[in-house]
């Protein structure tokens, strides 16, 4: 992905802000911006789910 130097310029703008976070997107290419509360929170969230997921145990009632 070749960026313009305009858009390297936002990139690098918007990097420098501390209330937002950047990262890629899950699947396919390009650039997610998130703010940083709403981040913490959902990323708080979804390691509450894992702990509390035993994935041993989930396999032990598959059926193949």
């Amino acid at each position: 992905m070749v960026l313009t130097r305009k858009e390297k310029e936002t990139l690098r703008a918007l990097s420098q802000d501390t209330s937002i976070v950047i990262c890629k997107p899950d699947k396919g290419n390009g650039v997610v911006v998130l703010d940083k509360k709403d981040y913490i929170k959902k990323m708080g969230t979804i390691l509450r789910i894992k702990q509390s997921f035993n994935p041993r145990k989930a396999m032990l009632t598959w059926k193949i």
